[in-house]
C-alpha cells in the first residue's frame, strides 16, 4: 500500500510540504550527533518511568509529553530538539501520523530540516505497520488532506489515486462518517477531474500565451465556478473575453 502514498508526494514534493533554503534564516542548525546522544540519555533518564511503558496508547502519552515539552523549552536547542525526535519517533511506532506531523512542523519552525523527508518516512512506517482501526483513522484523514493538496494544485489523477487509499483506510478504520466522507469526496473528485479536463489545454496554452483571451475565460470560469477560488481565477476573467 506505500507505493499508493508516496508517489503522489514525490510528485508534488515542497507543494506539500514546503521546504527551502530562504525559510532556514533564522533557524537552529540540527545538533550533532554526539550532542543529541547526550541530550537523550538526560531525556530518558528523566522520564524513564514513562519510556518503560510499552503498549502504543502509551508511547503516544509519551510522545504527547514529550511534544509539549519541547514546546516550552527556550533555553536548550539540544534538549529541544531531542524532545521533537522522540516525540516523532514515537509517533511513528506507535502509528499516530497527526501527532508526528505536529511534532515535526514544530520542529521545522524552530530547525534547519527538511520537513519532507520526515513527513514521508513517518507515513511510509505507518502506513506499513497500521493495525488497530485508529491507526487507519488517522491515515485516511491525513491522505485525505494531501489529497485536498494535489487538488489545489491540480494534479487530479494523483489526489484520486490517494483518495482511492484514504477510502479503503476509513473503511479499515470502521468509522462510519470518514468512510462516507471520504466516499462522497472521491465522486466529487471523479467530477472535478472530468470538467478540468477541458480546460486543461487552455491552461497549456496560457503558458506560451498568457494573454489568449479565450483559455484565460476558460480557466477563469474553471478557477471561479468549479473549484471556487476567486483570488486565483478573477485574474483569468478580466484578461478573458467575456466582457460582462
Amino acid at each position: 500500500m506505500s507505493w499508493k502514498l508516496l508517489g503522489p508526494l514525490a510528485l508534488l514534493g515542497s507543494v506539500l510540504f514546503p521546504s527551502s533554503n530562504s525559510q532556514d534564516i533564522g533557524k537552529a542548525d540540527v545538533p550533532s550527533a554526539s550532542e543529541q546522544a547526550e541530550a537523550e540519555k538526560f531525556i530518558k533518564e528523566l522520564f524513564k518511568d514513562d519510556y518503560a511503558k510499552r503498549t502504543p496508547a502509551d508511547k503516544i502519552t509519551l510522545a504527547k509529553k514529550l511534544l509539549g515539552q519541547a514546546i516550552q523549552t527556550k533555553d536548550d536547542p539540544r534538549a529541544q530538539f531531542v524532545l521533537f525526535r522522540e516525540a516523532r519517533d514515537l509517533c511513528s511506532q506507535a502509528g499516530d501520523v497527526l501527532t508526528g506531523m505536529v511534532a515535526i512542523d514544530e520542529m521545522a519552525r524552530r530547525f534547519a530540516i527538511d520537513p519532507a523527508a520526515m513527513k514521508n518516512s513517518l507515513l511510509a512506517i505507518a502506513t506499513r505497520t497500521a493495525k488497530t482501526p485508529e491507526d487507519f483513522k488517522s491515515l485516511a484523514i491525513i491522505n485525505m488532506k494531501l489529497a485536498e493538496l494535489l487538488i489545489t494544485a491540480d494534479d487530479y489523477e494523483a489526489a484520486e489515486r490517494l483518495m482511492a487509499t484514504a477510502v479503503a483506510q476509513a473503511l479499515r478504520s470502521k468509522d462510519a462518517g470518514l468512510a462516507l466522507r471520504a466516499n462522497s469526496r472521491t465522486r466529487d473528485l471523479a467530477d472535478l477531474n472530468a470538467k478540468y479536463e477541458k480546460v486543461k489545454k487552455a491552461k497549456e496554452l496560457l503558458m506560451t500565451d498568457p494573454a489568449e483571451p479565450a483559455a484565460n475565460l476558460a480557466v477563469g470560469r474553471f478557477q471561479c465556478f468549479v473549484k471556487d477560488n476567486w483570488a486565483g481565477g478573477l485574474p483569468y476573467l478580466a484578461k478573458g473575453s467575456d466582457p460582462g
